[in-house]
């Protein structure tokens, strides 16, 4: 292979490296900065500087609301595109960890996979939900016992009116 053909293609497989950790860096960046983190394939990302350009209105329907164990049994009223997060406490060390219940409505749908962060005693558990349609639907989430599936040792709910 001659000189300028190396040269070329070595200037190819630099241009391609580089296209390809501007890509990576770009989606670290959507992700850290989006409504939704932790790598959840499917879940658009709000770039920063796009959300200053927004009206209040489409603020507010991109705005998150947070439910923790307090908020068992609640009802929470969103707008289509609102996501709800889901941070309950859990023990994945004692074989125990949260599990979605069976959905039978498609005004909720779960964004990714929950994200589990450990603690000195066990940790937490992330979920999140974004409101897809006008509706109403309850989300429940179970504790049961990996090895044996057995009746859950907890469960959560809440009940979204999707207007």
């Amino acid at each position: 292979m001659g000189r300028s053909m190396r040269v070329f293609v070595l200037m190819a497989a630099v241009a391609i490296a580089a296209i390809g950790c501007q890509k990576r860096s770009e989606q670290r960046s959507e992700s850290a900065g989006g409504e939704i983190a932790s790598g959840m394939a499917g879940a658009p990302a709000t770039h920063p500087s796009r959300e200053r350009d927004s009206s209040p209105r489409e603020s507010a329907v991109k705005s998150s609301r947070s439910l923790t164990e307090e908020d068992d049994g609640k009802t929470v009223e969103l707008k289509v595109g609102q996501v709800v997060t889901v941070v309950l406490d859990s023990n994945r060390q004692s074989g125990l960890m949260w599990d979605l219940a069976p959905v039978t409505a498609d005004v909720m749908e779960r964004q990714g996979t929950p994200a589990y962060t450990e603690k000195k005693a066990g940790g937490t558990e992330t979920w999140r939900f974004r409101a897809t349609r006008k509706g109403e639907q309850t989300v429940r989430l179970e504790y049961p016992r990996r090895m044996t599936r057995s009746v859950p040792e907890r469960t959560f709910r809440f009940t979204a009116i999707v207007n």
